[in-house]
């Protein structure tokens, strides 16, 4: 999801947490389940262990890539640590988008998230080059 300070904040941040932690948790109970699928193959003594075995720990490194992506992902939408609410309190007085924005967010009654807050770490970085050009 893409954050624009100067827009509205978006109203899904919740809807986005939550569908992330679900697929991350639905990968890692992949990964898990297709762990004794894997040594099943790999111990068994049939003619299909080979494929048994291939299936998975294909499935295991599949399910393990889409674990760390959605769970990067998930920890995109904590909120922000008290040296960041630190932070983004100094931006908010140097620069009047990143301070109605914040406003926008406390009227919603929810905390600013990491992804907010890295936006917001662009914008004043942005408004700050633009300044300097002139």
């Amino acid at each position: 999801m893409s954050i624009n300070i100067t827009a509205d904040p978006p109203t899904d941040i919740l809807i986005c947490k939550q569908k992330y932690a679900k697929s991350s948790r639905i990968c890692l109970g992949v990964a898990l389940c297709s762990l004794p699928i894997g040594f099943f193959g790999i111990y068994a003594t049939s003619s299909y262990s080979n494929i048994i075995a291939n299936i998975g720990m294909g499935l295991f490194l599949v399910a393990g890539i889409a674990f760390v992506y959605y769970t990067e992902k998930y920890m995109e939408y904590r909120p922000i640590k008290p040296e960041q609410r630190f932070k983004l309190e100094k931006l908010s007085l140097e620069f009047k988008d990143i301070a109605t924005y914040r406003t926008k967010v406390i009227a919603e009654n929810r905390a600013l998230t990491v992804i907010e807050y890295e936006a917001a770490e662009h914008h004043g970085a942005y408004c700050r080059a633009q300044n300097t050009e002139k």
